[in-house]
């Protein structure tokens, strides 16, 4: 990827979490944002669609969303985009729910 931006999908069901990630990944000359979304199922839908030059590289996504979470999300991504890179934030501390994201594959 030497050379060209890390295209990044910013998910979490919390506008100005997005709104924050997405202002300091701007802020990052390697990092362009090519979508946001605040659910899961959104993401399925974003990534169908995604034209060839804004498809992502990495996904940044929230733990505890509504309709999926982020295991769940990561679970249906990874199985249709296996190479797919998805790092997981949250603030809870649940080893379950740490647990069930990192099997998931994130």
């Amino acid at each position: 990827m030497e050379g060209t931006n890390i295209k990044v999908l910013i998910v979490d069901d919390h506008d100005m979490v997005r709104m924050g990630l997405k202002t300091y990944l701007m802020l990052e000359p390697k990092f362009e944002v090519v979508g946001e979304a605040e659910h899961g199922g959104k993401v399925m839908d974003l990534l169908r669609d995604a034209a060839p030059d804004s498809f992502p590289d990495l996904i940044l996504m929230d733990l505890m969303m509504p309709v999926m979470n982020g295991a769940e999300t990561t679970r249906a991504v990874l199985a249709q985009y296996p190479t797919m890179k998805i790092v997981i934030l949250t603030s809870f501390l649940e080893d379950e729910l740490v647990v069930d994201a990192i099997e998931a594959g994130a």
